[in-house]
């Protein structure tokens, strides 16, 4: 057990001090038992950043089936240090966000057209984090609802600083190094996958 540790804390962020890391890697050992208020911090709810993973109300998101935009609770997709109008670029920024979506709403509209037993093995799979589309948000010890984020749902817009000020105000919550070494962890399985079992040796 000692060697999986080590070999996992290869991987933990460096900048984290030796405590922290320790932390870290407690809770990683706990997962999945301990998706609970530890996913979310409230160290930066003074900083007016807009934070990879930081969860929003009132985004607006494009519905392409219906033709129209509506309001949604929105997650940061677009890394930290992109997602800051003082980066001066040479090109017009874009922010990426996925849709929040309430789990029993979600359930409850599974169970109108799925038998009830593969409904509830898939959300309670969605509970361990083990759909690899979607990112389970559990309850953060004041609100009681569950709730995830649709990856394969991901939409972008302008980055202007009207909307970073409007990001700000309307933050709900930031991901704990726990929580966000977890994004990232399941934004690497989403998008990317090493086997693959596709040649793609050139002709």
């Amino acid at each position: 057990m000692s060697e999986v540790y080590d070999d996992v804390r290869l991987y933990l962020p460096k900048y984290l001090s030796a405590s922290d890391q320790n932390r870290l890697l407690s809770e990683l050992g706990s997962f999945p038992n301990n998706l609970d208020k530890r996913f979310y911090t409230i160290a930066l709810k003074d900083q007016s950043f807009l934070f990879q993973g930081d969860g929003f109300c009132d985004v607006v998101m494009p519905d392409i089936e219906r033709k129209e935009f509506r309001s949604v609770k929105g997650f940061l997709i677009s890394n930290t240090c992109d997602s800051s109008t003082e980066n001066t670029r040479l090109y017009k920024a874009f922010l990426t966000f996925a849709p929040i979506m309430d789990l029993q709403k979600y359930e409850i509209g599974l169970l109108r057209r799925y038998e009830r037993e593969r409904v509830v093995s898939h959300t309670n799979s969605i509970r361990q984090q083990g759909v690899s589309t979607f990112v389970y948000l559990p309850p953060d010890g004041i609100r009681t609802e569950e709730y995830f984020v649709r990856l394969d749902c991901a939409f972008s817009m302008p980055l202007t600083k009207e909307l970073e000020t409007e990001l700000i105000k309307n933050k709900i919550f930031t991901l704990s190094d726990y929580g966000f070494y977890m994004l990232l962890f399941k934004l690497s399985i989403h998008l990317t996958r090493v086997q693959e079992a596709v040649a793609r040796n050139p002709y």
